[in-house]
């Protein structure tokens, strides 16, 4: 959806995302409607109390079902191995939260998973250390910059699965959080 959404172009042209990076992340964006993921699940037949649980939707039975993620950029979250576990979503204007993340699921916890891990591991075996930064933009931009070994730890701090999975492929870990 991405590239019929002129809002979302242009937050990504102010933050120097360029079309060659934003498809090789696999980013893209929701509508803002509220609408538009919430009747696609629905009219394909998917239970919409399932996909609450997925943290695709929000709301209930009761009150209606809404999209979770509108109005965002949407970046996909992939595990070590490159599987798709969940989504982030940050917001493009004023607002906040300025990020949501899907809860944990089976698949997905954000205690366990180091986003852009799947793209980064080999550089950081041949490295022998990784970069350490708190989002999603902060990893594109190390990986733009020619920093391959950098990962972020989705804005939760550092946690013993996070660390047990940094000591698979390196001894040492550089961190540069935010202020």
């Amino acid at each position: 959806h991405l590239q019929r959404d002129s809002p979302a172009l242009a937050y990504c042209e102010r933050r120097g995302l360029s079309s060659d990076v934003l498809e090789s992340w696999g980013i893209g964006s929701a509508p803002s409607d509220r609408q538009s993921l919430t009747l696609h699940l629905k009219k394909s037949g998917f239970s919409l109390a399932d996909c609450k649980e997925l943290f695709l939707v929000d709301g209930s039975q009761e009150a209606g079902y809404y999209d979770r993620f509108s109005g965002r950029l949407i970046i996909p979250i992939f595990d070590e191995r490159g599987a798709l576990v969940a989504f982030g979503g940050r917001i493009m204007g004023p607002g906040e939260p300025k990020y949501i993340n899907s809860s944990d699921t089976p698949l997905y916890s954000k205690r366990r998973v180091l986003y852009g891990m799947h793209r980064a591991k080999e550089s950081i075996s041949s490295a022998g250390y990784a970069v350490l930064v708190e989002g999603y933009l902060d990893v594109i931009a190390c990986h733009r910059a020619g920093v391959h070994q950098a990962v972020a730890s989705l804005g939760t701090s550092l946690s013993d699965d996070h660390a047990s999975l940094l000591k698979r492929w390196c001894q040492e870990v550089v961190v540069l959080y935010d202020s």
